[in-house]
C-alpha cells in the first residue's frame, strides 16, 4: 500500500497545483467584474429587450380609462429604477409604472395604476433577469417590497452613464 501512495502523490500535487492556478484565474476575472458595468443574462429565459404589453389603468372622478401599452422590461426597469431604490411596496410600484406610462403629461387629480397582472409579470421577469429582488414587507401577510440588486445597480449604471468619448 505504501508504494502505491507514493506513486498517487505526484498526480495528487499535480492536480492541487493546476486547481491553484485556476482559482487565481479565477480571482483576477472577478476582480475585473466587480470593477465593470458589464451585466449577463440568461439565455434560457426571456432578456430585458423582450416586449410585453401592460394595461394603464388612469381614474378621474369616478371614471376608468384603461388603455394599453407596448414597451419592453428594459424600458420599464429604467424608468422606475429611482423608485425601486426606495424599495417600495408592490401596490404602489403599480402606481409607479402606471405613472411612467401614461398617454401624454400626468394630469392632477387623475391616478395611474399598471393593472394588477401585468405588474405581476413585470415584477416576476425583472426577479428571474436578477435586477430586483423581492421580501415580504410589514411581516407575515404583509406586501411584497421591491429592492434593487446589484446586478440592477449595474444594469442602470451601464445605460444612465455618461459614456467616455474617445480622445483623437
Amino acid at each position: 500500500m505504501g508504494a502505491r501512495r507514493q506513486r498517487d502523490r505526484p498526480k495528487v500535487l499535480q492536480e492541487a497545483e493546476r486547481l491553484r492556478a485556476e482559482n487565481a484565474e479565477l480571482k483576477i476575472r472577478i476582480a475585473k467584474f466587480q470593477g465593470s458595468l458589464a451585466v449577463e443574462f440568461d439565455p434560457s429565459i426571456s432578456g430585458p429587450g423582450t416586449g410585453i404589453s401592460i394595461t394603464i389603468e388612469e381614474t378621474r372622478r369616478s371614471r376608468t380609462k384603461r388603455y394599453t401599452v407596448s414597451t419592453t422590461f428594459k424600458d420599464i426597469f429604467l424608468r422606475t429604477y429611482d423608485e425601486i431604490l426606495t424599495e417600495p411596496a408592490e401596490p404602489y410600484m403599480q402606481s409607479v409604472i402606471g405613472r411612467a406610462f401614461a398617454r401624454g403629461q400626468t394630469a392632477i387629480g387623475t391616478s395611474y395604476s399598471c393593472d394588477h397582472d401585468s405588474t405581476i409579470t413585470i415584477r416576476r421577469q425583472l426577479d428571474a433577469l436578477g435586477l430586483i429582488e423581492t421580501k415580504a414587507k410589514g411581516g407575515s401577510g404583509g406586501l411584497l417590497a421591491w429592492i434593487v440588486t446589484d446586478k440592477g445597480r449595474r444594469y442602470s449604471a451601464s445605460h444612465s452613464a455618461l459614456k467616455a468619448i474617445p480622445e483623437q
